[in-house]
């Protein structure tokens, strides 16, 4: 039977409001059903029927004048007349939500109030946090103020119509990555191409099918973090060598830091030794000799008769007493001297050892490779008089890259020393925690510092974030790739401002120790 031709806009009115009927029906049922009214299910049933059963008369029965702005280069034959759900029955349809979809932030657009209200409250029982524009300026408004996850745009609006929206929306920089599923009352093919030929990611006609309706913003949402991802590893992987070359930056700061302070320690023995031997007694045992040799000859008599010489004797024996002490002190800073020149060389002998090896995995002691980062921060660790308390569960020899894991551990380290900077009164206490779990290797560092606020944990590992003033904000965040690229992983958690933190690296163990092509620039 022949189709019978209306002005697009009578279909379009006759659309709405039987969209609306079916929408609020199918609503009003799980209402019904969730809150045990099923005596309405039925009415309701009913009338869902009927919005069904119209909706297809007019489909069947009658067809669009004219197509909606039909652009002159776009011709559908007859024979391939079918509506958008046919027309673009590739595209996923699946029941829920894609993989990896959750919660989004939506944007509803439509001229027509009970429209918004309608698909707001049907998104929300979903899942999702919906806002609503009534015409496209306020649509684009909206969209450059916040960050939309997907737009639900209505292709006939006043003013500015859906086609001109995503127009604008795609020719903005900033806006043409969000992903938009249009919608329509009218079911014309050649519309629907025109929005996926402007990128619109999706067309959807009015009334939606409810689980199509889920299973598109599932498939859009999924759609768009799958590309995020795929940005965030291309932007890993651009990072991850300068990341990489500043986790070592830690480690061969730390070594030139401690390197100093020993050099300090040096300087200031050097210098006592210098003050020491300069003030030395030992000129007044010169002039003592100088008055005996002046009275050579009578010697008996100068010490008998003359009161210097009288004096002599007593100057003699306290001479010797002090002279003996001096010499004690000197030895004394002079053995401090040579164990800060030795500290020195294992110092720098520890860091060509662990530059040598980059890359390799090597079966050892785990609890080594933590005094290891202990000692290289050691001298920040006395200056601040930081207690120590070591928790060591007792743990087989395990094959790791002790280039990698030292590089996060002394990184661990000096950002738990740093987080006395700002604390008062408490016992400075930084403890080092080795356990086995599940086949995996964890390593805590836990102090009773400043703690981290809750909303700069959830930024902590970010490229860049950093709270300290001279922070580049690569530390932690090279410390994460290192942890993922050993198959591991790198957490925080704190109590919050004064409550302390704990950072932990988990690392998987190996039974047998692999090479590996050396992947990270030695120091």
């Amino acid at each position: 039977m022949a189709r019978h031709a209306l002005p697009s806009d009578l279909i379009h009115e006759l659309r709405t409001n039987l969209n609306l009927v079916i929408g609020y029906s199918e609503m009003l049922i799980e209402q019904a059903e969730e809150q045990g009214h099923e005596d309405f299910v039925p009415d309701l049933q009913k009338t869902l029927a009927a919005g069904k059963q119209l909706l297809s008369l007019i489909n069947d029965n009658f067809h669009s004048a004219r197509a909606l702005d039909r652009p002159a280069t776009i011709t559908v034959p007859p024979e391939e007349y079918k509506t958008p759900k046919e027309a673009f029955s590739a595209y996923p349809t699946t029941v829920g939500p894609a993989p990896g979809a959750a919660l989004g932030f939506l944007l509803v657009v439509d001229d027509i109030e009970a429209n918004r209200n309608m698909l707001s409250r049907r998104l929300e029982r979903q899942g999702y946090v919906v806002a609503t524009a009534e015409n496209g300026r306020q649509a684009l408004e909206m969209l450059r103020a916040d960050t939309f996850d997907l737009v639900l745009l209505d292709v006939m609006m006043p003013e500015m119509n859906g086609y001109e929206v995503l127009q604008r929306l795609k020719a903005d920089e900033t806006l043409r990555d969000t992903p938009v599923i249009m919608i329509s009352a009218l079911s014309e093919v050649d519309s629907a191409v025109r929005c996926i030929e402007l990128g619109a990611e999706d067309y959807l006609p009015k009334p939606f099918n409810q689980t199509l309706l889920k299973a598109r913003i599932g498939a859009c949402l999924g759609k768009k973090r799958a590309k995020q991802t795929e940005l965030e590893l291309q932007a890993a992987r651009q990072l991850l060598e300068t990341s990489r070359q500043a986790g070592m930056a830690e480690v061969a700061t730390s070594i030139l830091h401690n390197v100093g302070n020993v050099l300090n320690s040096v300087n200031v023995s050097s210098g006592l030794i210098f003050d020491k031997i300069q003030n030395s007694k030992v000129t007044g045992l010169t002039k003592a000799v100088a008055l005996m040799e002046a009275h050579k000859s009578d010697l008996p008599g100068f010490f008998d008769q003359n009161p210097k010489g009288r004096q002599l004797l007593d100057y003699l024996v306290k001479l010797d007493i002090n002279l003996a002490h001096e010499q004690k002190e000197i030895l004394q800073e002079i053995h401090t001297l040579l164990a800060n020149i030795l500290h020195i060389k294992e110092i720098v002998a520890m860091q060509q050892d662990y530059s040598r090896v980059s890359g390799v995995i090597e079966t050892l002691n785990i609890e080594d490779l933590v005094e290891d980062a202990l000692r290289l921060n050691s001298g920040a660790l006395d200056r601040y008089a930081i207690k120590l308390v070591r928790e060591y569960s007792e743990m087989q020899p395990v094959a790791v890259d002790k280039h990698k894991v030292l590089q996060i551990l002394v990184n661990l380290v000096s950002n738990a020393k740093h987080a006395f900077d700002d604390s008062r009164g408490n016992e400075k206490q930084i403890t080092l925690r080795i356990t086995n779990a599940n086949d995996r290797v964890r390593i805590s560092v836990i102090d009773n510092g400043i703690g981290i606020p809750a909303e700069n944990l959830i930024r902590i590992f970010n490229h860049g974030f950093t709270t300290k003033k001279n922070g580049h904000g690569f530390g932690l965040h090279s410390g994460a790739l290192t942890a993922k690229e050993l198959g591991g992983t790198l957490t925080a958690f704190s109590e919050g401002t004064g409550r302390g933190s704990e950072f932990t690296l988990e690392i998987p163990l190996q039974k047998k120790p692999i090479s590996q092509p050396a992947s990270l620039t030695n120091l």
